[in-house]
């Protein structure tokens, strides 16, 4: 496990609470990567590229339940994930995850499977270092 964010130094609020000085986990097994970057957004995404993190991930945890202020394409394609798993809850009052984010996560090269619990129920993933299973249960 390594935590990539925040920087030592926190960000300075930028309006939106702090969000962007989530923390930010790369989980390792074997050949299976996870990515779990919390509530980040646009501008700790901007971070995360600039630090030369390696940041390909299989699954991604979509940042800040798929709003449409974070998962940037920059930042997307820097992770290049195989599935990507949205948390957000039924006609939650934010309306997550937001629709141009799930257009965002659509044009990823090789189109990854995108699970949301609202509509998926929990998701639960099992690795055994080489190989990954992803399974939706309602």
């Amino acid at each position: 496990m390594q935590v990539l964010h925040p920087p030592v130094k926190p960000f300075v609020s930028t309006g939106a609470g702090d969000n962007n000085n989530s923390v930010v986990l790369k989980l390792t097994y074997g050949d299976a990567t996870f990515l779990l970057p919390a509530d980040v957004e646009r501008v700790a995404e901007q971070y995360l590229l600039g630090s030369g993190a390696d940041l390909r991930a299989d699954v991604l945890v979509a940042p800040h339940h798929g709003s449409r202020t974070s998962s940037s394409p920059e930042f997307l394609k820097a992770v290049a994930p195989s599935v990507v798993a949205v948390s957000a809850g039924l006609d939650n009052r934010f309306h997550h995850p937001h629709r141009e984010t799930m257009e965002a996560f659509a044009r990823l090269q090789g189109f990854p499977k995108v699970f949301i619990t609202a509509r998926d129920g929990s998701i639960v993933f099992e690795s055994d270092g080489s190989r990954l299973w992803v399974n939706a249960r309602k």
